[in-house]
């Protein structure tokens, strides 16, 4: 039906239920990946990543 990049806005969970596929925002992951590395010796961000 489509493709739709988006952040994780609730407003779209019925276009997505129709068949529209949600694509991910590059920005948000590079942001996360960053946030996790920095935080590589932690055991909280290890299970985070793993989810």
């Amino acid at each position: 039906m489509g493709h739709l990049v988006c952040d994780d806005y609730a407003g779209y969970n019925d276009l997505f239920a129709d068949g529209v596929t949600e694509v991910g925002c590059m920005a948000h992951y590079l942001e996360r990946s960053r946030d996790l590395r920095s935080l590589a010796g932690c055991g909280v961000a290890r299970s985070f990543a793993l989810q």
